[in-house]
């Protein structure tokens, strides 16, 4: 881990170097040392699958760091572990179904066409954009509207409180980069000193904006199409049935983890995706086909069954989150003595282990010719031919990401709008390849994706 502490290296790059040295010599799996801990990385897509579905019961804790009495919002649902992640999963799992993700659509869309006027007011002003920051401006106004109800306004205020916060959360810092690595890897040093994760200003901030919009719902009848109002829900119906519900603090950590990872992974998404098509203007040209033959079958309106007829423009969603997996890699920790099928290796109860899903997803064994994007490859046909376990963005097995459908919905609809109305190019600002951030546990350029865009007259 030097050089990442170093910052010579990024943790992809450094679990991107251990795989390529040892997978190649046969070997299934490796590990390397965090201070005096010892860590499992897993090349073999065979024992992936066996922790991460299979052998499910053993590795089911991610091993984060949680303490619900000093920081109420490690209490979410990617946190947690044991009996209170499977009860809290159970809660939820009701509250992402497609028909629920579809009334969310009119909210999602409309974020959407205000991304469109932002970016018409740059094209006038004959302006190249940073594209991260336009995305997540996008994906902080639709979250804030799908998870607290509020118009965030953060694509023409680009200073509002959500950004303020989700930078302090979110923003790549030396001393915010070594307190997530303690959070996902060495929780023990946190429980040691019985500290908090998330400054004090972060957690009154999410309790203040949750309560008060809670309680104003509560008292002035008001419902909205909302991940807010779905965990209200949950909360009177247990109630009424006088089961335990949700509390306030449960409801802000969850509110407050489907802001802040669907925020980054959606804005991550985005900007590499737009930044590829842009190299490749063919593929761009033809994700632009596929949205006017299909919304001209819908008379050219964007509805939540035309989106999924886009199978060429997910296709590309999809090369993009394999040539540039967001989280970049998987935890878990073993729960109990377990023997690695077909090794004489044994576990022992508290080991951790790390899937490589960065170095995976650019392996060319599994991908020919990783580095380049190709939509094709998530071809139906193609696709079904991939290993269960080669593409990980969303994760895999029980603990898979509960926010998949509304995740690419949001993705889906930003690009649709954005490509249905502007060509976009490299601007001689942006660094062909993308560089990595160093310090970026969640992948990220480091100098910035500077595009331009051109308005199409439709």
């Amino acid at each position: 881990m030097t050089p990442w502490v170093q910052q010579k290296l990024s943790y992809a790059e450094i679990l991107t170097e251990l795989y390529s040295t040892f997978k190649p010599k046969g070997l299934r799996y490796g590990g390397f040392y965090i201070f005096t801990k010892p860590l499992l990385v897993l090349f073999d897509l065979d024992l992936i699958k066996a922790v991460l579905i299979k052998d499910f019961d053993y590795f089911m804790n991610r091993g984060t760091y949680v303490n619900l009495e000093k920081d109420p919002l490690t209490g979410n649902l990617f946190s947690l572990g044991d009996d209170k992640w499977k009860n809290l999963r159970t809660k939820l799992t009701p509250t992402f179904t497609s028909g629920k993700i579809k009334i969310m659509f009119s909210t999602v869309n409309s974020c959407a066409l205000d991304l469109v006027t932002l970016v018409d007011e740059i094209v006038e002003k004959c302006q190249p954009m940073r594209i991260e920051d336009v995305m997540s401006r996008y994906t902080t106004d639709v979250i804030g509207s799908c998870a607290f109800g509020i118009d965030c306004n953060s694509l023409h205020q680009p200073d509002s409180e959500f950004i303020k916060y989700k930078k302090k959360v979110t923003e790549p810092a030396p001393l915010q980069a070594l307190k997530f690595l303690l959070f996902m890897l060495l929780p023990e040093v946190l429980e040691f000193f019985n500290t908090n994760f998330f400054d004090n200003d972060t957690i009154e901030f999410y309790r203040r904006i949750v309560k008060e919009t809670v309680e104003h719902r509560k008292i002035n009848g008001v419902r909205r199409n909302d991940f807010l109002q779905l965990l209200i829900d949950l909360q009177s119906n247990a109630e009424d049935s006088k089961e335990n519900g949700l509390t306030m603090d449960e409801i802000t950590a969850q509110v407050f983890i489907f802001f802040t990872a669907s925020y980054e992974t959606t804005s991550t998404a985005l900007s590499f995706c737009l930044y590829e098509l842009s190299l490749q203007q063919q593929l761009q040209e033809k994700a632009r086909q596929e949205i006017t033959e299909v919304l001209n079958k819908h008379n050219g309106q964007c509805t939540y069954d035309a989106l999924a007829e886009l199978t060429y423009l997910e296709q590309c969603i999809y090369e993009s989150l394999r040539k540039y997996h967001p989280l970049t890699y998987l935890s878990r920790v073993c729960k109990e003595t377990y023997r690695v099928p077909g090794t004489d290796l044994v576990l022992e109860k508290g080991t951790n282990v790390i899937i490589p899903a960065f170095a995976i997803q650019r392996d060319p064994e599994i991908f020919p010719d990783p580095l380049h994007y190709n939509p094709e490859r998530f071809s139906a046909e193609t696709k079904a031919q991939l290993h269960t376990c080669a593409w990980l963005p969303f994760g895999e097995g029980p603990r898979f990401c509960i926010g998949l459908r509304f995740g690419m919905m949001k993705t889906k609809l930003a690009l649709m709008h954005l490509l249905r109305n502007f060509k976009f190019s490299v601007n001689e600002k942006t660094i062909v390849p993308v560089q990595v951030n160093k310090l970026s546990i969640i992948l990220s350029s480091d100098k910035g994706i500077w595009l331009n865009a051109e308005k199409i007259l439709n």
